[in-house]
């Protein structure tokens, strides 16, 4: 697809500390009401607790975040092009095959209550499921979605039964790792195929057409163990950027739920996300 082209002396002195990823999963502040409490959304009181105005997920979400990175990268020789014809680029997507042991669990009617936590500050996101009647698929939306403390059109994805995004022209996207216009940490396509032992790989490619100039980035996604959250099971999955100077660069872990395969929390250098409350029960007091 091609488009036009879019970081006096104190008097004490703090240690300096490299963000590393978190191997524990995140504690969650007080005990969220349970699905069949009545309560509304409105009145949880952790909801009412977090920053609504907060509203960036990039920071959480590191293949949304590298693409922004990439972007950044190539803006320098972009600007040097600014005076030659309009310049385009092109981003790609290389996987390998993968094989999917499930069809998406989600369904529709069913509500999911996350919480991201990145830079001090955490927002809200509810999940709602919902036949799309515009997509010809399951549609997944963020119902608490704000932008400067007001409600807007909230982000959402479209997607067939295996996962894979369905494009407002209704043309299926066959990248297995996201949604190609939006942040959504939430569930991905490569989770239905998640299993012990398990490992994947794909390269993400930007060119910039005019110049012949790009670079080429790999992703390993791999299986590390088995735990359980909230008295939930799910796999270990370990997210890694591959093919630089130093190796592996591992970027984010995210614990996906064996049964209904969606995201129960994950750490990265950059935040956290974590699943608080769902249509099936958790154990509040087990982690």
């Amino acid at each position: 697809m091609k488009g036009k082209s879019r970081k006096a002396d104190a008097p004490e002195k703090k240690a300096q500390r490299t963000p590393s990823i978190s191997s524990k999963p995140p504690s969650i502040p007080g005990k969220p009401p349970s699905v069949s409490s009545g309560n509304s959304f409105s009145d949880n009181a952790l909801v009412k607790s977090v920053m609504p105005f907060f509203q960036s997920s990039w920071i959480t979400d590191p293949i949304r975040l590298f693409i922004l990175l990439c972007s950044i990268a190539f803006l320098a020789v972009i600007l040097l092009a600014v005076l030659s014809p309009p310049v385009s680029w092109t981003y790609g997507v290389q996987e390998e095959p993968l094989n999917k042991l499930a069809g998406v669990q989600v369904k529709a009617g069913e509500e999911y209550f996350y919480v991201l936590r990145g830079e001090g500050v955490e927002r809200p996101a509810r999940i709602m499921a919902i036949i799309g009647r515009n997509c010809g698929g399951l549609m997944m939306y963020d119902a608490a979605y704000q932008q400067y403390g007001r409600a807007i059109a909230p982000p959402s994805v479209c997607m067939r039964m295996d996962g894979v995004g369905i494009g407002g022209d209704g043309v299926p996207n066959a990248n297995n790792f996201s949604y190609a216009n939006i942040s959504w940490p939430y569930f991905a396509p490569w989770m239905l195929a998640v299993n012990d032992g398990w490992q994947w790989r794909a390269n993400s490619t930007v060119v910039v057409d005019s110049l012949g100039a790009g670079g080429t980035q790999g992703m390993l996604w791999k299986t590390i163990g088995s735990e359980k959250y909230l008295g939930r099971d799910g796999w270990l999955v370990s997210l890694s950027l591959t093919g630089g100077e130093s190796g592996d660069n591992e970027i984010s872990r995210m614990l996906i739920d064996k049964e209904k395969r969606i995201l129960l929390y994950s750490n990265s250098s950059a935040g956290q996300i974590y699943l608080a409350r769902a249509p099936f029960p958790l154990d509040m007091g087990a982690n």
